[in-house]
């Protein structure tokens, strides 16, 4: 009977010690993987991909990319989102979710932006900023008779890609990009209609200057003014940026005086 129970005994005392060694490891298997149990999720906004990608494995997570957004000035791979959010607790193997920025930016067809030519700059540099991210600024101004302030030319870079003539066939514009545009004025709009008649061809290029157009209709290679449309009328003005139609010849046409060098 001693010797039976003194048997059991120690049964007991190797089974307890196993149970106990058992519970002592897993224990310390949850303090140090926190196996079963929930942890914080940190935030991983503003950092790089392939960093937060690190953090979040050696926390236990995997970090997934279910989005991509193009930001003007941020570079790409830097994540502007997560799902789960910081803070917020998760068990070991959870995804975490994120957005994050494009390296290149969306590009942008011209021909679908809104309407722009004879459109309110005011107006439209606010929906282009809102809608599209494209920056405006105004570079000139030119007469219309129309309302002032309104959009005649779009400039990218150095090419007009809208004016009367129409949008600029396939172009686009990447998200973030600056326009320039030449808008309507009503000032300095008229000068007086300028008598072009007995002058020298090139004597009336130079006095037309940046106010007027000449066109020669007839005597291409002319070297004078025979006649002019409009003609020329005392204190009488036209719309600056008009055009002036003239006839040239080698001979001066009669009643205008000689020229001293001939």
């Amino acid at each position: 009977m001693f010797k039976s129970k003194y048997f059991w005994i120690q049964v007991g005392l190797m089974v307890g010690s196993v149970l106990a060694l058992v519970a002592i490891t897993l224990f310390i298997l949850r303090i140090y993987t926190h196996h079963g149990e929930k942890i914080p999720i940190t935030r991983l906004i503003n950092l790089d991909y392939t960093l937060a990608s690190t953090m979040a494995k050696n926390d236990g997570f995997e970090v997934v990319v279910s989005d991509s957004v193009f930001v003007v000035g941020k570079k790409g791979g830097i994540i502007l989102a997560q799902n789960p959010e910081e803070g917020t607790f998760a068990k070991e193997g959870r995804k975490i979710y994120v957005t994050l920025t494009k390296y290149s930016p969306d590009m942008i067809p011209v021909n679908t932006l809104p309407a722009l030519y004879g459109k309110s700059y005011e107006l439209k540099s606010k929906v282009l900023l809102e809608g599209f991210e494209i920056q405006s600024s105004i570079v000139g101004r030119m007469y219309d008779k129309g309302v002032p302030g309104q959009i005649l030319k779009v400039i990218y870079g150095n090419d007009t890609i809208i004016n009367e003539d129409g949008i600029k066939d396939k172009v686009s514009l990447p998200r973030g990009a600056k326009l320039k545009f030449i808008v309507s004025t009503q000032e300095g709009g008229q000068v007086m209609i300028p008598d072009f008649v007995c002058k020298m061809y090139d004597e009336a290029v130079f006095l037309a200057g940046n106010d007027l157009h000449l066109s020669v209709i007839s005597g291409e290679g002319g070297k004078y003014v025979v006649s002019q449309q409009p003609e020329f009328i005392p204190d009488t003005k036209i719309n600056r940026g008009d055009t002036i139609f003239v006839t040239l010849s080698n001979t001066l046409p009669p009643g205008c005086p000689a020229f001293e060098d001939e």
